[in-house]
């Protein structure tokens, strides 16, 4: 008798294994649809550096401290200043220059050295309101560095290297380029919406010329737990995917944001609007987004200020495929 009650016991553990683990296995990879981590969705922590030159964009802790993972990116070098040499570690500064000083916008970014041999002003200014402007055209990038180490210690971001020690701004802030800046309206940016194979492209302006057009309260949440919200404007992602295809529970919406990164939603996801709209956002409390976060990002919008996981909303979006359930 024994023996039989302790057999039935073993195949019910067994079973139970064998349940939870399936269902595990499902909740896995119906999270991998919309909660992946990339590039294109939000992570912006720690100290943060504004970035102005043909356009606008900001350098954070998170995402430097990423580039650190990147091989020939991080470097340690002694400088010496005032007779004494310490040991320096941080990225030389060619790399984050490169974020700027084009207007692609687009990871990799690519530095355009004639553009700094020719020369031009570098605006460096902590927080604290000191500011120092230096001429490119006889330095080299690559001997200056965004340091946020210093002897073994963590620092806040400066600048060291081969350049004027008052150059060596502490608590860096912002870095602004003496380079023109170029509005939107000059910029070559195109949103691209292919539906089963056929493509049509769209100006930022021409989106928020649409009559789906709408600015509305919203906001999202990331995985540490900081809000952001504002005042969104850009177009209906519903009623612009419904002017070609039927959107049903079942359909998948590819986005492709300009790095590369990839991200499917599915049409049960979209079709929900019981607190509001999902839009493709490309402005933020009255001014257009830079290319990071936007040129246009995925929001839900609405006058209950909706606030979302942080991971389903993907930013600088260039394209959105779907497939199935042509008009």
């Amino acid at each position: 008798m024994r023996k039989i009650i302790l057999l039935v016991l073993l195949i019910f553990l067994l079973t139970m294994g064998c349940t939870t683990t399936d269902s595990n296995r499902a909740a896995e990879s119906k999270e991998n649809i919309v909660n992946s981590v990339s590039p294109a969705t939000p992570e912006k922590t720690g100290w943060e550096i504004s970035l102005t030159g043909v356009r606008t964009d900001k350098l954070w802790q998170s995402q430097y401290n990423s580039w650190k993972e990147t091989e020939g990116f991080y470097t340690t070098v002694e400088l010496e200043k005032k007779g004494k040499t310490k040991i320096y570690k941080g990225i030389s500064l060619d790399h984050i220059i490169a974020i700027v000083d084009d207007l692609s916008g687009e990871y990799p970014f690519t530095f355009q050295k004639d553009l700094w041999k020719k020369g031009y002003d570098i605006t460096l200014t902590a927080k604290d309101g000191y500011s120092f402007t230096f001429s490119t055209e006889k330095l080299s990038a690559k001997e200056i560095y965004l340091i946020d180490n210093l002897d073994g210690k963590d620092i806040p971001p400066m600048i060291a290297g081969n350049i004027n020690g008052k150059a060596w701004v502490k608590n860096l802030a912002e870095i602004e380029l003496g380079l023109t800046p170029v509005t939107l309206n000059n910029s070559n940016f195109e949103f691209i919406l292919e539906i089963n194979g056929r493509a049509s492209s769209y100006t930022i302006c021409e989106l928020e010329d649409l009559p789906i057009y709408i600015e509305d309260k919203g906001q999202y949440t990331n995985s540490y737990g900081n809000v952001f919200s504002g005042v969104y404007g850009g177009v209906k992602l519903l009623p612009l995917l419904s002017q070609f295809m039927d959107v049903k529970p079942e359909t998948t919406i590819k986005i492709i944001a300009t790095d590369g990164y990839e991200m499917d939603y599915s049409g049960e996801t979209l079709l929900d609007q019981e607190n509001g709209d999902w839009i493709l956002a490309f402005k933020e409390n009255g001014e257009y987004m830079p290319e990071d976060p936007g040129y246009i990002r995925l929001l839900k919008v609405g006058p209950q200020k909706p606030n979302i996981d942080g991971k389903l909303s993907a930013r600088m979006i260039k394209k959105i495929i779907c497939t199935g359930g042509v008009f």
